[in-house]
This record gives structure tokens, C-alpha cells and sequence, in this order.
């Protein structure tokens, strides 16, 4: 274990790889190009190293 532990970003994986296998697969099809949307990955705060700023 990292010590302290380390802030990161949690998203739904399982969703974002979903999206990320289907929607390419529509283009060979004919499908047009599109903008997808994906869930804004959920900042999980936890220790810091240093001080904090002010």
C-alpha cells in the first residue's frame, strides 16, 4: 500500500469501455460520426503530502 494514499479519479469502467468498444464499430456500418457523452469522472479526495495551499 501507498502511504499516504493518493487522490484519484473513480469513473464507471465498465460503462466507458462499453462506449468505447461500440460507438467506433458504427462507422464501418455507414453510421455517421458523433459526439458521445461520457460521465465527468468523480474526483476521490483523500491524505495529502505537503501543506495546504491558502
Amino acid at each position: 500500500m501507498v502511504r499516504p494514499w493518493l487522490s484519484a479519479l473513480s469513473r464507471d469502467s465498465v460503462e466507458f469501455g462499453r462506449t468505447a468498444a461500440t460507438e467506433p464499430t458504427a462507422l464501418p456500418d455507414g453510421g455517421p460520426a458523433r459526439t458521445v457523452r461520457v460521465p465527468v469522472p468523480r474526483l476521490i479526495v483523500r491524505d495529502r503530502t505537503g501543506a495546504g495551499r491558502e
